[in-house]
C-alpha cells in the first residue's frame, strides 16, 4: 500500500457554486494531494474531515483529523464540540489557532491559498477619465459585509465620475445580471468558471471586501495575487496577509452580531470603507507597489499546492 495512504470525508455543497467555499478548496486541495502521490482508501487509519464544523462525524477506531474554520468569537456550542472531539485539528489561519488555544484545544495552522497554475499578477494601468471597476466576490451574507456596499459607493463617488462597482455573488434563485443603483452598480449572480473569475479579477481595479469576519479570506488572497487593489479590514483570518503593505486596510468598530450564536464582531464603516474607495480611485498609480507586494506575497507563500503538501506530511507524521 502506499504509504501516503488516508481516509477522505470532504464536503460538496453544489449550491454555493464550484468556485465558493469548502467545495472548490477540498476538491482543488484533495486533486493536488493526488498529484504528490495520495492515495484515497475508506479503511486507512488516519482520516482526513474537510468540512465545517457541525459537519464533523467522526469514525471509530481512526485517527480523525479536522479541517475546518469559523469566522467570528465565540463559536457556536456544535463547533465546540466537533473542535473538543476531533483528534487532530487543523485551520487555516492563526487567529483561529489562537481562539482554539483559549478554549484549551490545539490546532495546526496551514494555511488554505489560491491556485497558482490559474492565477498570476496582472498590472492594472488607470488613465484618468477612463472608467474605473471596483468589484466585490463573494456570497449575499450580512457576514461578508455586503451590505456596506452600495451606501459607501454612493457616498464615495458623483453620478458624474466614471466609476462603476459590480457585485459577483451567488443565489438561490435563478441566476442574473442586472442593474443595482445610481446607473454604475451591478449585480451578477451568473454562475462563473474558474478562468472567467481570475479574469474579472485581472480587470478589476479594486477588489473591496467590507467583511466581518473570514475563516481564511479566499478571495481577498485571489483578487491580490491578481492584481487587483484589495481593501479589507485585517482582522481574524484576513490578518495573515493583509497589512498596509500588502492591501489598503479598512478600519472597523466593534458591533454585537448574531452569526451562529451572539458575539461582537470588527464592523467596517461605511465612511471609512467610503473614504478608501475614494483613495484608491484618486490615487491608483501610487499604489503600484502595493498591488505588486500583494500579489507576490500570496503567490509565493499562499498556495493551494503548498497546502496540499504540508497537509499531506502532517497527515503522513500521524501514523
Amino acid at each position: 500500500m502506499n504509504s501516503k495512504t488516508f481516509a477522505w470525508a470532504g464536503f460538496i455543497y453544489a449550491g454555493l457554486g464550484d468556485n465558493f467555499g469548502y467545495t472548490y478548496h477540498s476538491q482543488k486541495v484533495q486533486a493536488d494531494m493526488e498529484a504528490q502521490g495520495v492515495t484515497w482508501d475508506d479503511e486507512a487509519r488516519v482520516a482526513l474531515h474537510w468540512v465545517p464544523p457541525h459537519f464533523f462525524k467522526p469514525i471509530p477506531d481512526r485517527v480523525n483529523v479536522l479541517y475546518s474554520m469559523f469566522e467570528t468569537w465565540p463559536v457556536p456550542p456544535e463547533f465546540r464540540q466537533a473542535f473538543k472531539t476531533a483528534d487532530h485539528v487543523v485551520v487555516p489561519c492563526q487567529w483561529n489557532a489562537d481562539r482554539l488555544a483559549d478554549m484549551g484545544v490545539k490546532a495546526e495552522v496551514i494555511s488554505l491559498g489560491v491556485d497558482d497554475a490559474l492565477m498570476s499578477y496582472a498590472d492594472h494601468g488607470y488613465a484618468p477619465g477612463e472608467a474605473f471597476h471596483f468589484i466585490y466576490v463573494g456570497a449575499p451574507s450580512p457576514r461578508k459585509g455586503w451590505d456596506l456596499l452600495m451606501p459607501a459607493f454612493a457616498e464615495a463617488f458623483t453620478p458624474a465620475e466614471p466609476v462603476a462597482l459590480t457585485i459577483k455573488t451567488t443565489t438561490t434563485g435563478k441566476p442574473f445580471f442586472g442593474e443595482a443603483g445610481h446607473g454604475r452598480v451591478f449585480v451578477d449572480s451568473r454562475p462563473y468558471t474558474s478562468p472567467a473569475l481570475v479574469q474579472l479579477y485581472q480587470q478589476a481595479h479594486v477588489t473591496v471586501l467590507p467583511s466581518r469576519g473570514e475563516g481564511f479570506g479566499a478571495t481577498a488572497a485571489e483578487a491580490m495575487a491578481c492584481g487587483s487593489l484589495v481593501l479589507a479590514p485585517a482582522h481574524t483570518g484576513l490578518r495573515d496577509f493583509i497589512n498596509s503593505k500588502t492591501a489598503m486596510v479598512l478600519p472597523t468598530r466593534q458591533i454585537k452580531a448574531t452569526f451562529g450564536c451572539e458575539c461582537m464582531v470588527p464592523e467596517p464603516t461605511v465612511t471609512g470603507l467610503a473614504q478608501a474607495m475614494r483613495r484608491a480611485y484618486e490615487d491608483y498609480a501610487g499604489t503600484a507597489d502595493t498591488r505588486r507586494r500583494g500579489a507576490n506575497l500570496i503567490l509565493s507563500r499562499f498556495t493551494l499546492a503548498q497546502t496540499a503538501r504540508r497537509l499531506t506530511d502532517y497527515l503522513e507524521a500521524l501514523k
